[in-house]
């Protein structure tokens, strides 16, 4: 294959492209994810070279039409979605920070399989890429269109979705809503309620919107909330379930384990000593070792979890990237948690 070849694939990595190499390169491209044998109805990019903590890269598509395999997966989503906020900036580079980061990690896929004291299975994680796009409305039909193809194809994906800020568990829960999911808890980590009044979707009025728009039962349960709250938030505010201990919520949270739970995690339910890189810190939060201990808990209740999101680092205020070295660690755990719960 020549340079020029390489160059246009390299280009056009994830889409469909009509041209035939010879057979071997062909089944290498793919298998790399530089090319897909079906048409790309997402500007959801491979990460081919790029991955979180080094993992292998997978195309999105190639599963979705892969009928047959029944391998369990757990997969990462990168949305690099930031117009959500209304009064403060992001770095749009904030996720490419934290994969730096993640680069002075291990591969949790290796760690968990050579840890000689742990006899035990568990699925794979892939990294499935970043959606590429400018538009805000766009990026948000497009997550909703790809959690939709998640959640109503039977691929066997435990996904864990990386933002960008608060934003995206909109399209996200949108997404499980419309292939077929009437009734859901939604369980959230956040130092703000997120019940901002204010029209215009925003990610401070997400579970809001949440709950104004979702066909069926939603209930939003919101752990560890500190955050003063506005006058026009006090009626809203009374609809929530609110947790700030932990036994209380488990014990909550096994009634009805029937009910699928998603789990949505503001980075800003952590203490701002720990994890300075957010938009709106508010003190007195908790360690990432205690929000551990929390999902690792909830997995032992053998609830059907569907995913996870982790949204709302802002590398802009994170000069010291201590925030981001936080934020790599919990990402880090989690996906290995679920590795393990997946399976």
């Amino acid at each position: 294959m020549n340079k020029e070849s390489a160059d246009f694939l390299y280009k056009n990595r994830g889409k469909y492209i009509d041209i035939l190499f010879g057979n071997d390169d062909i089944e290498i491209l793919i298998n790399y994810s530089f090319i897909s044998l079906f048409p790309n109805y997402y500007n959801l990019i491979p990460n081919t070279s790029y991955s979180l903590f080094g993992i292998d890269s997978r195309c999105l598509l190639e599963d979705l039409n892969d009928v047959e395999s029944r391998e369990k997966k757990v997969g990462v989503f990168e949305f690099p979605y930031f117009q959500g906020t209304i009064k403060h900036n992001y770095n749009r580079d904030s996720i490419s920070i934290l994969k730096d980061m993640s680069n002075k990690f291990p591969n949790p896929n290796i760690s968990i399989r050579e840890n000689k004291d742990l006899d035990v299975e568990c699925s794979y994680i892939y990294d499935y890429g970043f959606l590429n796009i400018n538009f805000n409305s766009k990026m948000i039909n497009e997550i909703e269109s790809i959690s939709y193809k998640i959640y109503s194809s039977n691929n066997n994906i435990f996904p864990l979705f990386l933002g960008g800020d608060h934003t995206i568990t909109y399209p996200i829960v949108k997404g499980i809503n419309n292939s077929g999911y009437k009734s859901l808890r939604l369980l959230y980590f956040d130092a703000h309620l997120d019940i901002s009044e204010l029209e215009e979707l925003h990610n401070g009025n997400v579970m809001k919107k949440l709950k104004e728009s979702f066909s069926g039962d939603i209930e939003l349960i919101n752990f560890g909330a500190r955050s003063p709250l506005f006058i026009e938030e006090y009626n809203t505010s009374r609809d929530l379930t609110k947790f700030t201990d932990i036994e209380n919520l488990i014990t909550y949270l096994k009634k009805n384990k029937n009910i699928p739970l998603y789990i949505s995690i503001d980075l800003d339910y952590l203490d701002p000593v720990y994890n300075p890189g957010v938009t709106y810190p508010v003190p007195n939060g908790s360690t990432v070792n205690n929000l551990l201990e929390i999902i690792r808990k909830i997995f032992d209740l053998d609830v059907k979890v569907l995913g996870i999101d982790i949204v709302e680092y802002n590398s802009s205020n994170d000069l010291s990237l201590v925030g981001a070295n936080t934020s790599a660690y919990l990402i880090y755990n989690l996906l290995k948690d679920m590795a393990k719960f997946y399976k």
